[in-house]
């Protein structure tokens, strides 16, 4: 089970050299291999919780971050998706780690790709679960509540703004309200994401998850939304030379098939499976051990 308890002894907040603050939450082994692992969009520092005792067992030190604006961390204004490498790198300083590997679930993709992009003399590994594409690549296969608040996003952020207050944002003080809105909120989802949303630890993780999310209010969960929809600022071919694993699930609805299908071809060095049985949700929920394990280096 998580809790804001949990949550709470997991967490440290660290200053990073411009002044800006970045909220921390390690679990797992103090001693073992660094991962950092990036959240999803909407997220937080809180999804690690649901894999200290994984991180436990394989021996690995995992590490969750807030990105700016959500969480404990301070917001970056007009901020890019490859100023985020260096608030890691300064990060890993801060925390004694030289080398390590990066994760990234969904929204979280992107983040760890561009770590490799920027920091390819540090980090040692990069693993993808059912990660975001860029939106050049279409939005075919996307359930309708995501193609409208990406297309928000693109093209209307002020109006994502209040969406994201109206959806979530106005109950996240309240940990109870999330928990009966999030199920609610994923009745669309194919059976296999059902499946998991129905297990008792997972609303309560995904609750914490939301209200660490909003507790800066909505304005720059909406940001990131905007830093999705707009050029990363490297493509596919770009990545360099680092073994990449990729998990995504064929029913997948939230980020469509075709985007980690596309990553796989264009990539030349990516691991890729892809499972006919699993969505967005139940990818992660199936392969978050090997995800750690394949992290691990071999020698």
């Amino acid at each position: 089970m998580s809790t804001p308890e949990q949550l709470a002894q997991a967490t440290q907040v660290l200053e990073l050299k411009d002044g800006r603050k970045l909220g921390v939450a390690e679990v797992g082994d103090p001693k073992g291999y660094p991962i950092f692992f990036f959240h999803g969009w909407p997220g937080s520092r809180a999804s690690v919780l649901s894999m200290d005792a994984i991180a436990k067992e394989q021996q690995v030190r995992l590490i969750g971050t807030d990105r700016p604006g959500m969480g404990l961390s301070s917001p970056k204004p007009k901020r890019a998706l490859l100023d985020w490498p260096k608030d890691v790198e300064e990060v890993a300083d801060l925390l004694g780690i030289e080398q390590f590997s990066v994760a990234g679930l969904s929204g979280g993709g992107p983040y760890a790709l561009a770590c490799t992009v920027k920091l390819p003399q540090r980090v040692q590994s990069v693993g993808i679960v059912a990660g975001m594409g860029p939106f050049e690549l279409g939005t075919e296969g996307m359930r309708p509540t995501n193609k409208f608040v990406f297309g928000l996003a693109k093209k209307a952020n002020w109006l994502l703004r209040f969406f994201l207050w109206l959806g979530i944002g106005r109950s996240a003080h309240d940990l109870n309200k999330l928990k009966v809105l999030i199920p609610k909120s994923t009745k669309d989802l194919p059976p296999p994401d059902q499946k998991v949303m129905r297990e008792p630890e997972i609303a309560p993780l995904f609750a914490l998850e939301m209200q660490e999310a909003f507790r800066q209010g909505a304005k720059w969960v909406a940001q990131e939304g905007a830093i999705y929809t707009s050029y990363w600022g490297f493509n596919f071919e770009d990545l360099p030379n680092i073994p990449t694993y990729l998990w995504h699930g064929d029913q997948d609805l939230n980020v469509p098939i075709h985007m980690g299908r596309t990553m796989a071809q264009r990539a030349s060095h990516t691991q890729a499976t892809f499972d006919p049985e699993h969505g967005h949700i139940s990818i992660f929920a199936q392969y978050r051990t090997e995800l750690l394990d394949v992290l691990k280096p071999t020698s």
